[in-house]
C-alpha cells in the first residue's frame, strides 16, 4: 500500500483512525484543523468504513488540503496496525494520536509540542478528561508529575511502575518521530482491544519525558468504536495484547533491563483486569474459575514465577493483596480456589456486620444504586433498616425505590443528615470525597471495596 504526498514542514503529524465514526468524525476534524499550532498535518486513515465517513474526510480534504492527508485502506486492518501506517507517513517532528469519536482542545498541539521543545523532551503527557454516553464530563485523569525529568534507567522503572495507576495513553502523549523511525516502536498490529497496553514501552524508548498539567484531550465513551466495548471475549483479548507488548519488549532489547517493572505491568492488565471482570458476573452465570486459571497459565509462560513480583505483592490498590491471595489458591488446585472463596464469603459476612454493628446509632448511607449497591443492601439490609439513604448522581434513578424498599436521592437533598457513607465502586471513592468533604467535612466515608480486602481495618 502505497501513498504519495508533498511533505512540507510540520511541528506535529497527527494521527486519526476512522472507522464508521460518522457520527463524531466531524467534531473531532474540527477541534483539529482549528488548532492553535498551524505547522501540522493531520494524517486521517480511514480503516475500510461502510458508512459515510470516507465521504466527510473527502469534504474536509477538499476544504483543508494544507492539512488533511486521507489514506483509504481498501481492507479492514484494526486500530494497531492503522496506528503505524499512521506512523510511517508521519513528517512532523512530533507525533500524536486522536480517535475519531474523540476531540482535543483548540490549545492541544501546541501546549505538547511547546513543551517538548521547551525541555527537549522526546514524550509530553497531558490529562484526560472522560466523556459518558450522556456527554457528561466526569473528573479529568491527570498523569504524575514527571515535569521535565531525564529518563535514566532507575527513573524508567520508576514510571513504568507508575503509569499502572495512571496510565500513559496513545491519546495523551505526544512523541517525538524518532521513538518510531530510529528506535523500533510499534503499535500492536490486527487488535483493537487493549492497544494501548504497549504504550507502557514509550519512557523506556525516551531520554527524557515531560507532562502538562492540563486536561486536554476528551475521551468519548461510544460503544461503536474502534476499540470495543467489554463483551465475554475481552478476557481472551487481554492475553493477546499482552503476549505481543512482551514479545516486542523482547526484540528490542528491554526485557532483559526491565523485566520485573514491565512483568507487573502485564499482570495487572491481564490478571487484574480478568479477576475484576469476571467477578462483576456481567457476563457470567458464575465465576469462571477455568478461565481464570487459563489467565493463571498464559503469565507462567512468560515468567513462572510471576507470582513474586516484588510490585504485584507490595502492590496495596485494586484489591491486589487479595488477588496474591487467589493466585496462591489456584497454584494448588481448582478445589482449594473454591474453598477460599467460600470462606472469604463468610469472613466478608463477618467483617460488614461488626461495620454495621460500629455504625449502629448512626445514620448511614451507601453511594452507589448499580450492581454493587443493590447485592450490598439485598445481603446486610434487606428489610430496609440499617441503611437510611441511597446516593447516586444519576438523576434518572433518584426518587425511585430499589426491591429492598430503599428511596434513591441525591447528595445534595441529604446534605447534613448522614454520618457515614460506604462508597460501593472504589473507582468512585475520590471523586466523592471531594464532593463529599467540600460540603460536610466531618463525614465517615469509607471505600468500602478496599476496606472489604485489606489485611485490617483502614
Amino acid at each position: 500500500m502505497k501513498h504519495t504526498y508533498i511533505h512540507t514542514y510540520s511541528k506535529v503529524s497527527v494521527i486519526v483512525p476512522v472507522y464508521n465514526e460518522e457520527k463524531y468524525l466531524v467534531r473531532c476534524l474540527d477541534s483539529l484543523v482549528n488548532q492553535t499550532l498551524k505547522e501540522i498535518e493531520i494524517i486521517v486513515i480511514d480503516d475500510a468504513s461502510t458508512d459515510s465517513s470516507r465521504e466527510i474526510i473527502k469534504d474536509y480534504q477538499i476544504r483543508y488540503p494544507d492539512k488533511i492527508k486521507p489514506i483509504y485502506n481498501k481492507e479492514n486492518l484494526r486500530l494497531g496496525s492503522v496506528r503505524n501506517i499512521g506512523m510511517e507517513y508521519a513528517n512532523g517532528e512530533y507525533m500524536c494520536f486522536v480517535d475519531s469519536d474523540d476531540w482535543v482542545d483548540l490549545t492541544y498541539c501546541e501546549k505538547l509540542y511547546q513543551e517538548a521543545k521547551r525541555t527537549s523532551a522526546d514524550i509530553v503527557l497531558c490529562g484526560v478528561i472522560r466523556i459518558n454516553a450522556d456527554g457528561e464530563k466526569l473528573k479529568a485523569l491527570m498523569p504524575t508529575d514527571w515535569k521535565n525529568i531525564e529518563l535514566s534507567e532507575e527513573n524508567r522503572k520508576k514510571v513504568t511502575v507508575s503509569s499502572c495507576r495512571i496510565p500513559i495513553l496513545f491519546c495523551n502523549t505526544i512523541l517525538s518521530r524518532k521513538i518510531y523511525k530510529e528506535r523500533g516502536f510499534r503499535a500492536l498490529d490486527g487488535i483493537n482491544y487493549d492497544e494501548d497496553d504497549v504504550t507502557v514501552l514509550f519512557p523506556l524508548l525516551s531520554d527524557k519525558m515531560s507532562v502538562v498539567s492540563e486536561a486536554l484531550y476528551n475521551y468519548c465513551y461510544n460503544p461503536c468504536a474502534m476499540t470495543s466495548p467489554f463483551n465475554p471475549e475481552n478476557w481472551k483479548k487481554r492475553l493477546i495484547a499482552a503476549e505481543k507488548v512482551y514479545n516486542m519488549a523482547r526484540e528490542l532489547n528491554l526485557w532483559n533491563i526491565y523485566s520485573e517493572e514491565l512483568l507487573y505491568c502485564l499482570i495487572k492488565a491481564v490478571y487484574l483486569c480478568n479477576l475484576e471482570e469476571f467477578e462483576s458476573h456481567k457476563y457470567y452465570e458464575s465465576f469462571p474459575i477455568d478461565k481464570l486459571k487459563s489467565t493463571h497459565e498464559f503469565l507462567k509462560t512468560i515468567d513462572s514465577n510471576y507470582i513474586n513480583n516484588k510490585y504485584f505483592r507490595s502492590c496495596k490498590w485494586n484489591n491486589s493483596l487479595r488477588a496474591v491471595k487467589i493466585v496462591e489458591s489456584i497454584v494448588k488446585d481448582e478445589a482449594v480456589l473454591k474453598d477460599f472463596f467460600e470462606y472469604e464469603t463468610i469472613e466478608n459476612d463477618k467483617k460488614v456486620i461488626g461495620l454495621l454493628h460500629r455504625l449502629e446509632g448512626k445514620s448511614i448511607a451507601i453511594w452507589g444504586a448499580g450492581k454493587k449497591g443493590k447485592e450490598f443492601l439485598n445481603q446486610y439490609d434487606d428489610k430496609n433498616e440499617k441503611i437510611r439513604y441511597v446516593i447516586d448522581k444519576n438523576t434518572e434513578k433518584q426518587h425511585t425505590r430499589l426491591e429492598t424498599g430503599h428511596e434513591i436521592v441525591g447528595f445534595d437533598e441529604v446534605t447534613g443528615c448522614v454520618d457515614a457513607i460506604l462508597v460501593m465502586n472504589y473507582r468512585h471513592f475520590e471523586s466523592v470525597k471531594e464532593q463529599v468533604k467540600a460540603i460536610q467535612g466531618d463525614i465517615e466515608l469509607i471505600n468500602y471495596e478496599n476496606w472489604l480486602y485489606a489485611e485490617e481495618d483502614i
